[in-house]
């Protein structure tokens, strides 16, 4: 025991936490700067406006008036828009308010401020592959020597997998 009439501070705990749970407290700043608390607006704009509005459009951020959302006022929402579909955005904006706060659970979103600036089109997803039945007994024959059945089966998946996908390119790819 030591002489030290001062109280010592607990001692600290090392714990392993996941990279998920510190996250929050390091981009949380980052999001709230610009008036997102989550990323639901941002990810799920297709959903929310449409998919021909969203290749036209993407959400900037929002900001609250003086005294947060505790005013009564409601936030305004500055989304990019291409020139040319300004307009119809304009004209659209009650709609999309709805759809908005409809998605956010409550009424936070009162105004759309639109900037004009080029905006890139969200990347479709790629069509599926279909696997011919010539991929897949090529990619058989070629995984025919591995004696795990799992390991065969899976490799063979693959194979069949690149076989189609060079097909789609035009390499070729029969063995």
């Amino acid at each position: 025991m030591s002489n030290d009439p001062r109280p010592q501070p607990p001692a600290f705990k090392r714990r392993l936490r996941p990279l998920g749970a510190l996250t929050p407290d390091v981009v949380g700043p980052v999001f709230s700067r610009r008036g997102f608390a989550g990323t639901d607006l941002a990810v799920h704009w297709p959903d929310i406006v449409g998919a021909g509005v969203a290749r036209h459009s993407r959400p900037l951020d929002i900001k609250w008036p003086k005294g947060g959302a505790e005013s009564g006022l409601g936030a305004s929402l500055t989304v990019a828009c291409t020139g040319a579909f300004a307009l119809d955005l304009q004209q659209m904006g009650p709609v999309i308010l709805e759809r908005i706060n409809r998605r956010l659970g409550w009424r936070c979103v009162t105004r759309l401020v639109i900037r004009q600036m080029p905006v890139k089109p969200p990347q479709a997803k790629p069509a599926r592959l279909t696997l011919l039945p010539e991929d897949i007994a090529s990619a058989s024959r070629i995984a025919a020597g591995i004696e795990a059945d799992k390991l065969r089966d899976a490799v063979a998946r693959l194979g069949a997998g690149v076989l189609a996908r060079q097909r789609r390119r035009g390499l070729g790819g029969t063995a």
